[in-house]
């Protein structure tokens, strides 16, 4: 049997499982289903990075100079006629543990993009909630991304949202006037840092800690805001002398806030941190110069705007801007590790159009995504940048249903 086919045969044994809980006389479990049938299309007028068969976009790709001829061989227009996901999700209800009320979910998505299938994991986690405080253990949204804008693309605004679910033990306090305080120990599993080889969640384990998180929430009647710090330590490399490990040290904080009245509803988020490429930022961090075991991460600024009007006809839009702001100490060029590369800036800004008939919504949405590369200099900035562009056009069609 193919791999298709047995994700095929784990969502018929899922929905079963579900038929059966809720035939039992014990109603102490309820089973939710839920899920979309999801296909699209796209056009780009650039060669460009991205996943899922490019379905899910990030930015375009710097120039590339064929040797002889001057011409860009990253310009190239291309386009993809068709791509399908289906997503099943389960809400599972259960009794109480350890006086909490107690919740289960799990996620996954099938995709089949041109001639690729592949299976997806996304979410996997127990909640337990108590009166005033709960309790999350498992994979979901990483707490410096919970807030999702509208997006047309499955990419959520990512490289300028954080774009990362990760194994995580969090816990929040709910205050009086809608205040929730948060901790959260985060393990690095789908959404990993970069280093010498590459993407890895091994840089994380070698150095033995979890990243830290701190967050404090408002929310009202019409209005959120939020604000939150992760601290990491990671590990990219061994001394070869002493064989122990050299460490990366980094801080990051966000902010962010909503506002909801009618068919408008607005949400900001901004960024202000060091080596954030687990959360899907093109930064990163480099040896000291001069030193043999001593590593600068790289500042990076990273914001994003979003906002709609409408109920079941539509209108949004998506902007977002990111700043290498460079270390703060003199970096070994050679021996410095940025996600995306040679990024100075870049830009976002992408318009929408939705609309909903019954259990199915149609979208269309233009996207134009820029670039700055350049020169990397021994302070982390990136210097003499040329600016590329790609425009997308997406179509999508997208069938919900909740059982």
């Amino acid at each position: 049997m193919n791999r298709t086919g047995k994700f095929s045969v784990l969502v018929l044994a899922l929905l079963g499982m579900g038929t059966a809980v809720s035939a039992q006389s014990n109603q102490s479990f309820k089973l939710n289903t839920y899920g979309f049938f999801d296909v699209r299309s796209y056009f780009d007028t650039r060669t460009s990075v991205g996943g899922a068969d490019n379905y899910l976009y990030l930015y375009p790709l710097n120039i590339a100079e064929q040797i002889g001829t001057g011409i860009d061989a990253n310009d190239r227009k291309s386009a993809s006629m068709f791509g399908a996901t289906t997503r099943f999700g389960f809400n599972l209800t259960g009794p109480q543990v350890l006086g909490a009320a107690s919740r289960a979910n799990v996620e996954f998505d099938i995709f089949n993009y041109s001639s690729t299938s592949f299976f997806l994991f996304r979410h996997c986690y127990v909640n337990l909630d108590w009166e005033s405080s709960s309790l999350i253990m498992g994979q979901t949204w990483h707490p410096m991304g919970k807030l999702i804008p509208g997006t047309g693309s499955i990419a959520l605004g990512s490289p300028f949202n954080a774009l990362n679910r990760s194994g995580q033990l969090r816990y929040d306090f709910k205050a009086d006037g809608g205040v929730v305080l948060s901790a959260a120990a985060v393990f690095q599993s789908m959404s990993n840092s970069f280093g010498p080889q590459g993407k890895s969640y091994n840089y994380q384990r070698a150095s033995m800690m979890p990243e830290l998180f701190a967050g404090l929430e408002w929310n009202g009647e019409k209005a959120s805001f939020a604000t939150g710090a992760l601290w990491q330590k990671i590990s990219p490399a061994v001394t070869a002398s002493t064989g122990k490990n050299q460490y990366v040290e980094s801080i990051a904080g966000m902010a962010q806030a909503t506002f909801k009245s009618g068919k408008f509803q607005a949400m900001a988020k901004t960024y202000l941190g060091e080596n954030m490429s687990q959360l899907g930022f093109c930064t990163g961090y480099g040896k000291v110069a001069g030193s043999t075991d001593e590593w600068a991460p790289l500042l990076a600024s990273v914001s994003w705007l979003y906002a709609d009007y409408g109920a079941d006809f539509k209108l949004g839009c998506f902007a977002g801007y990111m700043k290498n702001l460079g270390a703060d100490k003199e970096i070994d060029i050679a021996q410095t590790y940025i996600s995306g590369g040679n990024i100075d800036r870049m830009f976002r800004l992408a318009p929408n159009v939705k609309y909903k008939s019954g259990n199915t919504t149609f979208t269309l949405e233009y996207d134009l995504t820029g670039v700055s590369y350049g020169n990397l200099k021994s302070d982390g900035m990136v210097s003499g940048g040329d600016w590329v562009e790609n425009h997308r056009i997406l179509l999508a069609a997208t069938y919900s249903f909740s059982l």
